[in-house]
């Protein structure tokens, strides 16, 4: 079953210069993407709001499908 699945998902690397979030959102929406998959740091609350995350602005900035992996 998840040979079949892997088979039908398309994935593509890019380097892009400037701020993260920012880049990540417009990349995203200038090529309709499906899904945006993320990694998270787990930082809490507290020190999320202090030092901004990234993952949080580009849910934020996105209308698609977006997923968040500690």
């Amino acid at each position: 079953m998840l040979d079949k699945l892997m088979t039908s998902v398309s994935t593509k690397s890019t380097i892009l210069h400037g701020v993260p979030a920012d880049k990540i959102a417009e990349y995203s929406k200038r090529n309709d993407f499906d899904a945006i998959v993320m990694g998270n740091r787990g930082l809490g609350f507290i020190k999320c709001l202090i030092l901004k995350s990234v993952s949080r602005k580009v849910n934020k900035l996105t209308n698609c499908v977006f997923v968040t992996v500690k």
